[in-house]
């Protein structure tokens, strides 16, 4: 529902906005920042409403607006905004932030197409762009920092915005 959260994992605030990482519900709550006790979220990404809870959305494979298992979350103050996807081994960037709900995010890291989700793009060794397990994402100046949690290492890409 509105409400609740199953293991949230990372939020992010600008005083106006809370936005919080429920990863075993595999979505992103977009809250007005609260003001009282027990709010309702605003909007949700990963899931069509929510009362859903399954990875994908309960479809067979990944796509461009849905999420399984989300570890992290980052927004720049341009609105750019990123999510570590954990279970389908990338980044997803939406280049505004998101104003609806099941909004699809604009790229994908760490994976050739929205729909690819194997880890290292089912390569054994990591790649350059490749992601296994991402577990933080972290806006700078003019990068993106990705925890790569089952490649031990840390990434950097390109901020677009």
């Amino acid at each position: 529902n509105r409400r609740s959260l199953h293991f949230p994992s990372s939020v992010w605030s600008d005083d106006e906005k809370l936005v919080v990482v429920d990863s075993s519900n595999h979505r992103v709550l977009v809250f007005d920042f609260p003001t009282d006790d027990f709010p309702e979220a605003k909007r949700v990404l990963g899931q069509e409403g929510y009362v859903d809870h399954l990875p994908n959305a309960g479809l067979t494979g990944a796509l461009d607006a849905t999420l399984s298992s989300p570890r992290s979350v980052d927004v720049r103050p341009s609105g750019q905004m990123a999510v570590a996807d954990a279970g389908n081994n990338r980044v997803l960037v939406w280049n505004t932030f998101p104003n609806r709900n099941g909004q699809a995010a604009d790229q994908v890291l760490g994976q050739s197409s929205f729909t690819s989700s194997l880890p290292n793009e089912g390569n054994p060794s990591p790649g350059a762009a490749t992601l296994h397990t991402p577990a933080g994402v972290r806006f700078n100046e003019r990068n993106l920092i990705v925890v790569d949690k089952n490649n031990h290492r840390v990434l950097s890409f390109p901020a677009n915005n």
